[in-house]
């Protein structure tokens, strides 16, 4: 069993990791940027906590709020002041702006922190840990964990800038066939190639349409369509595959709905209506089982072969 915990551990863990690339997902994903620097802005927020924790003595989750704060800040900075100068159609000036500022903000910090590898004591709940079906889980794995489930999860709903008050509904997303534009084209042209994706389009599409169907009727919610995007979850899947924006957040109608537990027991509900009716289209059909031969078929059949 001891192997079984840990390589559940290690699985656990790996929602650290998961964090890790969510902000790099929402900074490509939405302002096309490569950010080349953000394992280091993610490491220097760690030395922040470290000097915080010796300077102010109180317990360190209570800290998060300030390292977050100044974290902030400086985001904001590099934004404001180096970022949007090179900021483009060309994705590499971004790049090479920030593979530089990776170069420099690593040896700054070896050279005022050093190479050794620090840490912060939490307490107890640094080796705190629960039985969980036998297996014996830490605890800290599994906040870390619960958190990068959370915030991937909310990645599914939408915001807007303008028209907070009338944007509302769910939008549900397929792959875009080849040679068109996307819905929220964004600079995408028409002249794109195949992707991956592209080789199930056709049910992709039909997933979507029962998708966006189920969720209309089932929440009574707005009916903003099926659209099209050529988003990395959506060209590189093998598979008839889908997005689901379940809603604005922005709204306060429905916001307020999405913050509702049973709001999200009925959307969940209606996804799993949506996918048991794609099901029900593209299952092949069930030939039913061959009827027994009547009571005494074989015996009869072999008698006359006797005779």
């Amino acid at each position: 069993m001891d192997w079984i915990e840990t390589i559940v551990n290690g699985l656990l863990v790996g929602g650290l990791y998961g964090l890790f690339g969510l902000g790099a997902a929402f900074t490509f994903g939405i302002a096309k940027i490569v950010n080349v620097a953000h394992g280091e802005f993610i490491v220097l927020a760690g030395f922040i906590g470290v000097l915080l924790v010796a300077i102010i003595p109180i317990h360190p989750l209570l800290l998060l709020p300030l390292v977050l704060g100044i974290v902030f800040c400086i985001g904001y900075l590099f934004q404001a002041l180096l970022l949007n100068r090179v900021v483009g159609k060309d994705p590499l000036p971004p790049m090479l702006m920030t593979f530089g500022v990776s170069i420099i903000l690593k040896n700054l910090m070896v050279q005022i922190f050093g190479a050794t590898p620090r840490s912060i004591n939490v307490g107890g709940l640094r080796f705190a840990g629960m039985d969980v079906f036998g297996l014996r889980l830490g605890v800290l794995p599994i906040i870390i964990f619960g958190i990068a489930t959370s915030l991937f999860v909310a990645l599914h709903f939408n915001a807007t800038e303008t028209g907070k008050n009338e944007v509302a509904g769910p939008e549900t997303y397929c792959i875009t066939p080849v040679g068109a534009a996307s819905s929220n084209a964004q600079g995408e042209g028409g002249n794109s190639g195949a992707t991956t994706a592209n080789r199930y389009e056709n049910k992709s599409l039909l997933l979507a349409y029962q998708m966006e169907k189920s969720l209309v009727r089932n929440l009574g919610a707005e009916d903003r369509g099926v659209r099209r995007a050529r988003f990395a979850v959506l060209r590189d899947a093998a598979m008839p595959a889908i997005l689901i924006e379940g809603g604005y957040m922005t709204n306060p109608t429905e916001g307020k709905k999405i913050y509702d537990a049973v709001y999200r027991k009925q959307m969940a509900a209606a996804i799993v209506r949506g996918i048991v009716a794609y099901q029900k289209l593209t299952a092949p059909p069930v030939s039913p089982p061959p009827k027994p031969a009547p009571a005494g078929t074989s015996k009869a059949a072999g008698a006359k072969k006797t005779k």
